[in-house]
């Protein structure tokens, strides 16, 4: 918030891209008290989905449920919601269970398209070195 008591969007909207905006705007809307709320539910619903994920070393699924769109398609207002949302949703999942996670590209498909490998948080390293694994696969 400025000191004027306009924030930038308010004064300059025409500065942020009008996807962002909405996303802004939709959070703006959000109060204190339901934001702390969501923010302790949150932390209740990671610590679940850790103990669940301690039984294994990884997940694997596709990055994303569809290719990667064109420029042009991203940039159509009419597809952008429904792409985005798509292409946001199994990398989304994760980010919200703090999780941590990698695609490896898949090679030869002929469209971009990854695999995502996902690994409870602050297990980075052995994620690593099973993508590695798995990269030497694919170069088989």
């Amino acid at each position: 918030m400025r000191r004027d008591g306009r924030s930038a969007r308010a004064k300059r909207p025409g500065d942020f891209d009008p996807n962002v905006r909405v996303r802004i705007e939709r959070g703006a809307k959000v109060s204190a008290a339901d934001y702390v709320e969501m923010s302790r539910e949150r932390a209740q619903l990671i610590r679940a989905m850790d103990a669940q994920a301690s039984a294994f070393d990884a997940w694997v699924l596709p990055t994303t449920p569809i290719v990667a769109p064109t420029i042009a398609e991203m940039q159509d207002t009419s597809t952008f919601g429904t792409k985005n949302m798509l292409l946001l949703r199994n990398t989304s999942t994760w980010n919200f269970f703090d999780m941590c996670a990698i695609s490896i590209p898949i090679p030869g498909s002929g469209l971009p398209a990854g695999l995502m490998l996902v690994a409870r948080n602050g297990h980075d390293r052995r994620l690593f070195e099973i993508a590695a694994g798995i990269e030497c696969l694919f170069a088989a």
